[in-house]
């Protein structure tokens, strides 16, 4: 039987030894030959006072192993390679510095939960650990090299956060409605990577500036949704790689314009769609990849350019009083073999619109449903004769639409596809070809439609 073996199981005696002999020192001491100090060995055990010098040969410190004792110094040895889940954890009396020697391998991240230690590292330390609250580390690197000091942090009341391989995320926030909201750096020593998917969707009363740390990479889906009432400006820290649908959506009081780092790759669907107070310009990436509407409806003015590089999505900028000069194809289009189908716009509103009847390699031979809907089309739309079908509420509600050209060659014309287009009037006479009319497709328009007959 080995040593570790044996103290395992010789380890109830000499913990009563232990407590019995030491416990009203004013410094702790263990047994020179422990190795493993077991778990809850000294749980809430307040008596346990002063500074403890873990000895030398000990590899494992065991979870909660010294939560709540009354320890107000600690020496941690070289031997050591693994300090588990919460193990000093509530020891309010820790203070000063803790250094977490070179052979530690595996960190609790809530190893000194609830302290006021500052650790100090050699080499990166990697975790895992169970976070209270459910969430489970899996192996999150804690920044080190040389004498990288990590603290402890302070949380804003009710922000929650989950523990990832990538280091730690924002989910959510159950704290004062009005209140200003800073989000850090780092929660326990692990840097804050991303905003979680939803985290303060709805907050509707959180006030002041989106302060975004600049260890964050990921700001996920519907983030700040509905946040209306944050003012002030906003800034995509550089590191940046994605920005999730419906990520500002709405936020409707924040100011200013908006710059995204060469770092991101990718933006979500209506990510700052109705940001109508942000009236400032628009900076974006080259090769950036941007969803469809984007930034529907927010304020920004000035001019841009849309390089050739750049990937589009339907209808980015609609409702935008942006000045765009086009470098990219302005419709945006979905090709199967030699058969395309529009699926949005991009371009200028005013002065008309004609699809064209060739995209891409293919022949273009359909619009998709709300391929135009509400982008504030005026003048003349003119379809080619290559065109059988339009998809439903294709064009739907563009009031400044005052005529179609329709051309022999289609067929279908479905639900809603120009319904509210208010600029229509008169006789609308479609071309013989057309074989399907759904009765609702020019609802809310005052013309009379009919069929020619050749």
């Amino acid at each position: 039987m080995n040593k570790n073996l044996k103290l395992r199981k010789l380890w109830p005696l000499l913990l009563v030894l232990v407590l019995g002999a030491f416990a009203a020192l004013a410094d702790m001491t263990l047994p020179a030959e422990l190795t493993v100090i077991e778990a809850e060995a000294f749980l809430n055990d307040a008596s346990l006072t002063g500074t403890l010098a873990i000895p030398d040969g000990v590899t494992v410190i065991g979870a909660r192993a010294f939560e709540g004792t009354g320890l107000t110094g600690l020496s941690i040895p070289s031997s050591v390679t693994t300090i588990c889940s919460r193990a000093f954890a509530n020891c309010s009396g820790l203070t000063g510095t803790v250094r977490i020697p070179d052979s530690v391998a595996t960190l609790a991240a809530d190893a000194f939960e609830g302290t006021n230690v500052t650790l100090v590292f050699g080499d990166d330390v990697s975790t895992d650990t169970d976070i209270p609250g459910g969430s489970v580390s899996t192996g999150t690197d804690i920044p080190g090299g040389g004498d990288v000091v990590i603290t402890m942090t302070d949380l804003p009341a009710g922000l929650l956060y989950e523990m990832t391989d990538a280091g730690c995320v924002i989910t959510g926030y159950t704290g004062e409605v009005d209140a200003e909201l800073k989000i850090p750096d780092a929660v326990n020593g692990i840097p804050v990577v991303a905003i979680g998917d939803y985290a303060f969707q709805d907050c509707y009363d959180l006030k002041g500036s989106i302060v975004l740390p600049d260890t964050v990479t990921r700001i996920g889906s519907g983030a700040f949704f509905g946040c209306s009432s944050l003012t002030g400006g906003l800034t995509i820290p550089d590191g940046v790689t994605s920005i999730g649908d419906f990520a500002f959506y709405e936020c409707l009081s924040l100011t200013g314009g908006l710059t995204l780092p060469a770092s991101v790759e990718t933006v979500g669907e209506s990510a700052f769609a109705f940001c109508e107070s942000m009236t400032g310009a628009l900076t974006l990436p080259a090769d950036v990849t941007l969803g469809a509407r984007c930034f529907q409806g927010a304020g920004f003015t000035g001019s841009i350019t849309i390089p050739a590089t750049m990937t589009l999505g339907a209808n980015v900028f609609s409702s935008t009083s942006l000045n765009i000069t086009w470098e990219a194809p302005a419709f945006t289009f979905e090709q199967v073999s030699t058969i395309v189908t529009i699926t949005g716009w991009n371009g200028p509103v005013t002065g008309g619109l004609t699809i064209p009847s060739r995209m891409g390699t293919g022949l273009v031979t359909g619009i998709a449903a709300e391929a135009f809907a509400d982008t504030g089309l005026q003048g003349t739309v003119t379809i080619p004769s290559s065109v059988v079908y339009i998809g439903d509420s294709a064009f739907r509600s563009n009031p400044g639409i005052t005529n179609i050209s329709f051309a022999k060659g289609l067929a279908t014309i479905d639900a809603f596809a120009f319904a509210d287009c208010t600029g229509l009037s008169g006789v609308i006479t479609l071309p013989s070809t057309v074989t399907s009319l759904d009765e609702t497709a020019f609802s809310g328009c005052d013309v009379t439609v009919t069929i020619a007959t050749e």
